[in-house]
């Protein structure tokens, strides 16, 4: 498909309702089939990209390849990629309930282990809760 029949756009210029036909006239012909329910309609060739990239000036009657830029992660994004790099949750991650109980066993033995065991902990159950 060569041409849109732009149809409606949003605030930002971002196309929410097009058609996509083989010929400059047959975008016009939609176009003039729905101008009375959308009386911004107009019709172009089609950018390159796909719909979310396209960015429209229904007062120009352009269309051109825009893509937004990634969004920035969440801070659910940033603290699970956190845990995955923290080494003492990754051990873990791959243990039975009954080897998280040998390695407590076996690592736990004095305050400074035990602080830095529960801090492991609180980390996973911090990010486990916000899943909920």
């Amino acid at each position: 498909m060569t041409h849109l029949a732009v149809v409606k756009v949003n605030a930002q210029g971002r196309i929410e309702k097009f058609q996509e036909y083989d010929s400059q006239a047959e975008a016009n012909a939609h176009v003039t089939r729905v101008l009375e329910t959308f009386p911004l309609a107009y019709a172009v060739a089609r950018p390159a990209g796909g719909p979310s990239a396209w960015l429209c000036d229904t007062a120009a009657k352009t269309a051109i390849y825009d893509p937004l830029p990634p969004s920035p992660p969440t801070q659910d994004e940033i603290d699970s990629a956190a845990a995955k790099a923290y080494a003492k949750l990754t051990a873990l991650r791959g243990m039975t309930p009954a080897q998280v109980g040998s390695w407590v066993d076996a690592n736990v033995t004095n305050l400074a282990q035990a602080q830095d065991a529960i801090k492991t902990l609180a980390i996973a159950v911090s990010i486990l809760a916000r899943r909920l």
